[in-house]
């Protein structure tokens, strides 16, 4: 029988970011995680970022999640590049988007698309009914689009800095205090005093940091001040696509950065 080596490297972390950042599902909710494979991450193989993998996430029960992410987690010798060469292990990172899918918005939106494309197929002598083998991608990608709302911003810093990760800690703590009228609230940071009640979570990625944000009144205003500073190695993500800690991204694996 064949061990197979799979991406995650760190079960506990994984399920305790589980917890924290994927809230309770509602009604026709859906999660969306997607393997893919990167360049940047290895440069043998042949474009610069290939999803090979989607699937997506009804339940809320942590095990269940847990196992859905260990069976595209596996890998190795499973997946080739447009040259049909096997894609190695490091070249892999598993995301997932932490904000919820709706399932009835994505349906609708799949049927109009659907009518189009045949309306659009029947104008012409001969249609390309290749298409129709593709119809799992379009669904897919109507559910990708369709969010149930909108719970978090990401600041993603793409440079490995803890200097620059904590100016901006001390950036937002600056913010929230004249938004809320605060001065005083503090909390321990590496043996600075720093605060902030809206993190969510904060992921050391291969390139760097994820710091994921409730989003609400203050964030929203704290965000586009942010970016106003037009800081190098910093971007505002309006996707909230972010890397599955626990599991290897480009073969480092992602992490919890606790403050």
């Amino acid at each position: 029988m064949t061990d197979y080596i799979s991406l995650i490297k760190d079960e506990n972390e994984t399920r305790r970011f589980i917890e924290k950042v994927l809230q309770p599902l509602q009604n026709d909710e859906v999660y969306i995680a997607v393997l893919t494979a990167r360049k940047k991450y290895c440069p043998t193989i042949s474009s610069s970022m290939e999803v090979v993998s989607r699937d997506i996430i009804r339940n809320n029960d942590t095990n269940k999640i847990m196992r859905k992410l260990k069976k595209m987690s596996i890998v190795e010798g499973l997946y080739t590049d447009k040259n049909e060469d096997i894609i190695p292990n490091e070249a892999f990172a598993l995301y997932i988007l932490p904000e919820p899918r709706s399932m009835l918005k994505a349906y609708t939106e799949f049927v109009l698309d659907i009518n189009k494309w045949l309306y659009e197929s029947l104008k012409i002598k001969d249609p390309n009914l290749e298409l129709y083998k593709k119809l799992d991608l379009k669904l897919f990608s109507a559910i990708h689009r369709s969010k149930s709302k909108s719970k978090y911003f990401i600041i993603d810093i793409d440079k490995k800095d803890e200097k620059l990760l904590k100016n901006i800690f001390y950036y937002i703590q600056n913010l929230e205090d004249k938004v809320k009228g605060l001065h005083n609230v503090t909390l321990k940071f590496n043996g600075y005093e720093i605060i902030n009640e809206n993190i969510r979570w904060i992921s050391e990625t291969h390139g760097g940091y994820h710091i994921i944000l409730d989003r609400n009144n203050e964030t929203g205003k704290i965000i586009p001040k942010i970016m106003e500073r037009k800081l190098e190695f910093v971007e505002f993500r309006k996707e909230t696509m972010t890397p599955v800690v626990g599991i290897s991204q480009g073969g480092f694996v992602v992490k919890e950065y606790k403050l």
